[in-house]
């Protein structure tokens, strides 16, 4: 195994910026990342190039300034705003699916109920929730 990097953390918010060419922070994402932080901390880093411009995780950053919490980051080289492009459009978000996949994986009885719905009625759980939302 070899270590290629590593996690720092700070409260000195004034050395980080921000590239303008970057999404705005959005009030909805902020307020539902300050929830998760607040029952479970910073559990993704911040990452940041070498002159501490924020590439991944502002929402991130912005709750930790406001909670006045530490900010946990991981500085790499970057070529701006092309890194941070690729790093939100590369990630897939959860679908209902597998939040229910992973319910049945923890062995939690509500989940597998609902599972054992969908297969016992041939039901297609992704045609009915594209059709319903």
């Amino acid at each position: 195994m070899e270590v290629i990097g590593n996690i720092y953390q700070t409260q000195n918010y004034g050395l980080f910026n921000y590239i303008k060419e970057n999404r705005e922070v959005d009030e909805l994402n902020k307020d539902k990342i300050r929830k998760s932080i607040e029952e479970t901390g910073q559990l993704c880093p911040v990452i940041v190039g070498e002159q501490y411009q924020i590439l991944d995780g502002q929402h991130r950053f912005e709750v930790c300034k406001e909670l006045g919490l530490p900010v946990k980051f991981i500085q790499i080289s970057s070529s701006g705003i092309y890194d941070v492009y690729t790093m939100n459009n590369v990630s897939k978000k959860w679908t209902l699916l597998d939040s229910l996949g992973s319910g049945v994986k923890r062995v939690d009885e509500n989940y597998i109920k609902v599972r054992e719905v969908f297969d016992e009625n041939d039901l297609n759980l992704p045609l009915i929730i594209n059709d319903t939302y």
